[in-house]
């Protein structure tokens, strides 16, 4: 990963924890996560993808999220958020971060640049919450049990280009 990328996460991750209030980050928990091709539970077909996600949640409030991937086969066709499952299993599209998926609501657009980087952010709202059919007690308990994770999809590998499971920090 060359310098201008690493400086964009860093700026990402800084804006997401130094956005909030300092009263507000007394309570905040961070969860994050390292996708990689070799994190899919099949084969990928001719990728390197790599990247990170960041959420940041405050007890009470909204999680919000980065995520960025780099060299992707191609555009991106969804990332989602699945569970509850282990870094061993696959488990059902709990929230759709952008592009296509099964659950009704879409927190962003997806949008690859040319040389195959993706780079997202939103907030994970009830309303995201409730049309995964999972209240925010559970999302959060599914994060704090590390059984949530963080899937890209490409046209080359619709099962998933890069996976990473989101970990509490």
């Amino acid at each position: 990963m060359n310098r201008k990328y690493r400086l964009v996460i860093l700026a990402m991750v800084a804006l997401i924890v130094f956005a909030l209030p300092a009263t507000v980050l007394a309570n905040k928990v961070i969860f994050k996560a390292k996708l990689t091709t070799g994190a899919e539970l099949h084969d990928v077909a001719g990728s390197k993808a790599s990247g990170s996600m960041v959420l940041v949640s405050n007890i009470n409030g909204t999680p919000r999220f980065a995520l960025s991937v780099f060299k992707l086969s191609g555009p991106v066709a969804g990332a989602h958020i699945h569970g509850p499952a282990s870094t061993a299993e696959n488990a059902p599209v709990l929230i759709t971060l952008c592009g296509s998926g099964p659950t009704a609501a879409i927190v962003t657009t997806c949008e690859t640049s040319s040389d195959g980087t993706l780079m997202v952010s939103g907030d994970i709202t009830p309303t995201f919450l409730a049309a995964a059919g999972i209240t925010g007690a559970t999302f959060m308990q599914y994060l704090n049990d590390g059984l949530m994770y963080v899937n890209v999809h490409t046209a080359l590998n619709p099962a998933g280009e890069a996976r990473g499971q989101l970990v509490l920090q």
